[in-house]
């Protein structure tokens, strides 16, 4: 299956620990932090051009999706196996990042990111007294 295909059978499923929509192109550090998170969990699916709500709204290819991306992974201390590309669904480009599970700990700045349900979030948050 490729992955304009995958992308279709996935939209309109709610966001969880392998599904993360985003409406609009985030800075690089998001990014990273959400890669890092799929590949120290189980992996999963970046879609850019979808909202929260499954709307497929479509994300311009003005934003230089591959820069950032490219400049997220290069953020990471181990980069993940990941395939990244624009698609078009029902006639609206998104851009997709699909993250493989990784054998190693990713770090962002010497953090874990996890996916923990439909979040990221760090694997040892530090707690001030």
């Amino acid at each position: 299956m490729n992955i304009t295909e995958e992308v279709k059978n996935l939209i309109g499923q709610p966001e969880n620990q392998s599904l993360e929509y985003k409406a609009v192109l985030p800075p690089s550090r998001t990014i990273a932090q959400i890669i890092s998170s799929f590949a120290n969990t189980d992996g999963g699916f970046l879609i850019l051009g979808v909202t929260d709500d499954q709307q497929i709204n479509g994300i311009s290819t003005d934003f230089h999706a591959n820069g950032i991306v490219h400049k997220a992974l290069d953020s990471l201390s181990t980069k993940p196996q990941a395939v990244y590309q624009y698609i078009s669904i029902n006639g609206k480009k998104l851009y997709v990042v699909k993250v493989q599970k990784s054998n190693t700990k990713v770090t962002l700045e010497d953090k874990v990111y996890i996916r923990v349900k439909d979040r990221t979030t760090l694997s040892n948050p530090v707690r001030l007294l």
